[in-house]
């Protein structure tokens, strides 16, 4: 009686060290381990091969909408990045959109010298002047180059 008791325990902790070992895949199937080895490997295989299809064709539609601009598409897909384990790729795609956006609006603006640099260039400049000056002490870098731009308007 004990015997098996003992057996039974061991066989659990195997059950266990193999789950804990189980692909990265198999995590997001919501399933117990129980009901993973009681459904066998094919639908597991299934699983997989749809979670990376899915993955690739998220991640190719967020990067097009990314590419694009389109605040919309980036709406509709950040969602599923968060299920799909793709909330790192999908954080870094967004930033890169956030800076493409910025810069774009930064160049749009009218130039600020004669010279011909642009708006980006002569904000920098006058915050570094300002900075020399002694007028942005004690205020972040952010708050100088916004005292900057409107010192340039």
């Amino acid at each position: 009686d004990e015997e098996e008791e003992k057996e039974g325990e061991e066989e659990e902790e195997e059950n266990k060290n193999e789950d804990e070992n189980e692909d990265e895949d198999d995590r997001g199937v919501g399933a117990t381990p129980r009901a993973k080895r009681l459904c066998g490997s094919e639908p597991l295989q299934n699983h997989r091969r749809t979670v990376r299809v899915l993955r690739a064709a998220v991640g190719e539609k967020y990067e097009a909408a990314v590419s694009n601009g389109d605040v919309a598409g980036l709406s509709r897909l950040t969602p599923l990045l968060g299920m799909l384990d793709m909330a790192d790729a999908g954080v870094a795609l967004y930033l890169r959109y956030s800076r493409e956006a910025l810069r774009k609006e930064m160049d749009e603006e009218p130039e600020a010298s004669s010279s011909g640099e642009g708006w980006a260039e002569a904000v920098e400049e006058e915050a570094e002047r300002m900075t020399a000056r002694g007028e942005g002490e004690g205020l972040s870098r952010a708050a100088v180059r916004r005292r900057a731009e409107e010192a340039l308007r």
